[in-house]
C-alpha cells in the first residue's frame, strides 16, 4: 500500500497531491541546485561541518556522489545477476533479489531508459499487455512521474521494507532522501511473480489515464 499526501492508492506508489506537487518540485531544484551550483562548490566545507556535528551527535550523512548509480549498493553477485537480467531480460536471474533491490533497478533502469526492463519487473495487471502496448502506455503516463523520482531519490539515504505492510508475497518499499534541510520519501508496492519480486504500476498508470483523460 502506498500514501501520498491526501491520496491512498493500495497496491500501488503514491501519487501527489498539488501541494506534494509543488513541494516536490522545488526539491527537485535543490537536488539540482546541490549538484551543480552551490552545495558542489561548497561540499568541503559542508562535509567538514558535517563531520564535526557528527561526531558529537553519532550521526552518520551521505555525502552527495556525482557518479552516483542506483547499482551502486548491489553485492557483486546480485550485480552479476542484473548483467544477466539487462541482457536477456530474463527475471530468473532475479530469483535472489529483495524487494529493496528490485526498487533499486528499476530506478536504475528508468535512467537509462531501459524500458525493456522496467516492463519485466513490472507486474501485470491480469491481462498482460503485450510490449509495445505497455511502451506506449507507460511513455505517456508514467515515464515523467518515473523520471522526476529517479532524479529526486538519487542519493538516498535509506530504503528499506514497511514492516507493518509486509507479507509472503506483498511488500511496500520506502525510499528516502535528505537534501540540506529538506526531505522526502516515495513508498513502492511489490508483489511476487513466480518467486520474483515486481514493481505493481498498474494502479498508478491507471490513475494517470484518469488525471490526463
Amino acid at each position: 500500500m502506498e500514501y501520498y499526501g491526501e491520496i491512498i492508492l493500495p497496491e500501488n506508489r503514491r501519487v501527489l497531491t498539488q501541494g506534494d506537487k509543488k513541494l516536490k518540485q522545488f526539491i527537485m531544484l535543490l537536488v539540482l541546485s546541490c549538484l551543480f551550483t552551490g552545495c558542489v562548490e561548497n561540499s568541503a566545507v559542508i562535509k567538514k561541518e558535517n563531520e564535526k556535528d557528527n561526531e558529537n551527535n553519532n550521526v552518520s550523512v551521505k555525502p552527495i556522489n556525482e557518479d552516483f548509480s542506483y547499482l551502486d549498493e548491489l553485492p557483486d553477485k546480485q550485480l552479476n545477476d542484473y548483467k544477466l537480467f539487462a541482457n536477456d531480460k530474463d527475471t530468473s536471474h532475479l530469483l535472489d533479489f529483495s524487494p529493496e533491490q528490485i526498487v533499486l533497478i528499476y530506478f536504475h533502469s528508468v535512467v537509462i531508459a531501459d524500458v525493456e526492463a522496467i516492463y519485466a519487473l513490472s507486474l501485470g495487471d491480469g491481462s498482460r499487455h503485450e510490449f509495445d502496448e505497455f511502451k506506449t502506455e507507460y511513455y505517456t503516463y508514467l515515464h515523467h512521474h518515473d523520471s522526476e523520482n529517479a532524479l529526486m531519490y538519487r542519493d538516498y539515504n535509506s530504503i528499506v521494507i514497511l514492516e507493518d505492510t509486509k507479507s509472503e508475497d506483498e511488500v511496500a518499499v520506502v525510499i528516502e532522501v535528505s537534501i540540506c534541510t529538506y526531505s522526502s520519501s516515495v513508498v513502492t508496492g511489490l508483489k511476487k511473480d513466480n518467486n520474483v519480486w515486481k514493481m505493481d504500476i498498474s494502479q498508478l498508470i491507471e490513475h494517470f489515464k484518469k488525471v490526463k483523460n
